[in-house]
């Protein structure tokens, strides 16, 4: 995915230490890291001692003194935008994607562990633009017994603010079948959880109404993924295809993504009822439903 091994993890004395400095520096626009290009992220720095960066009141912060959080940065590219200078939203999944690749390795329990996404919810309040300079603040912020919700925020110096909440299935990487979380990444990210318990059940309608518009719809091979499907990355743009988008300034947008099997390159075909869309493949089978609830 391009990202080098982000940076340590601050332990608590390092934090006790630096915390007047981070006080005085907090209302300061993020910066890139040294040496990093447009488009690439910055090495990520993972937290034990300190909760996130004041966010928005609904999201769960991590509060105990143990809690583990992972910053990165990265610039807003060119081709990361539309013709607007807003941020494409299978941009912000992308980048969603490799701060939390980042905080795995980060912490090392990132090379052992197999993940599939369940569910992406999007509040943004003001879509990223280029050339802005983000930053990118993730922890766990609940768990169960095979399923953990990922919380991260982006922040920009040109007043990007987004929140998003991620349902992720812990998997065994030879049967694909859920697995228990163990004893080792509890130890990591349960103290940021606050005992909140993740929920995988899925919301969206699982299938499309009678009357639902259809349309045609094609996956590249380019866009299937290690684990041999359609990454999920793609169908983000399907929801800039077919659902209504603001562009940057012109208000909040909520959007959301749920995931309910894979599927191969190829044709698939598209419903949309209202704010929602429903992906299938040839055979008729829903792989993913997108929705643009009001925000």
């Amino acid at each position: 995915m391009g990202l080098r091994r982000a940076g340590r993890r601050t332990d608590r004395g390092d934090v006790r230490a630096d915390r007047r400095s981070r006080a005085n520096a907090r209302d300061a626009p993020p910066r890139p890291g040294r040496g990093q290009g447009q488009g690439v992220p910055d090495q990520g720095s993972g937290r034990g001692a300190q909760g996130p960066r004041r966010g928005r009141p609904r999201l769960s912060v991590p509060a105990a003194a143990s809690a583990r959080s992972f910053t990165g940065r990265r610039q807003v590219g060119p081709a990361d935008v539309d013709a607007a200078g807003g941020a494409h939203p299978f941009a912000i999944a992308r980048w969603l994607q490799e701060v939390a690749y980042a905080d795995g390795l980060d912490s090392g329990f990132g090379a052992e562990a197999a993940w599939v996404i369940r569910r992406l919810r999007l509040e943004v309040a003001r879509l990223p633009s280029f050339p802005e300079e983000l930053e990118l603040e993730t922890w766990c912020s609940a768990k169960a017994k095979t399923v953990a919700e990922r919380t991260t925020t982006i922040r920009g110096d040109g007043g990007a603010d987004v929140a998003a909440t991620a349902i992720w299935v812990h998997i065994d990487p030879e049967t694909r079948l859920p697995a228990r979380l163990p004893a080792r990444f509890e130890a990591i990210y349960g103290p940021s959880t606050g005992g909140r318990r993740a929920r995988a059940a899925l919301r969206h309608p699982p299938a499309p109404p009678a009357d639902a518009e259809r349309s045609g719809w094609w996956f590249g091979r380019s866009q299937v993924d290690l684990a041999g499907h359609v990454s999920n990355l793609w169908y983000w743009q399907l929801a800039e295809e077919h659902l209504e988008m603001p562009t940057v300034g012109s208000g909040p947008l909520a959007l959301e993504a749920e995931f309910r099997a894979g599927i191969g390159h190829g044709a698939a075909v598209v419903h949309r009822s209202g704010p929602m869309l429903w992906v299938a493949d040839a055979g008729g089978t829903v792989a993913a439903t997108l929705a643009a609830p009001a925000p």
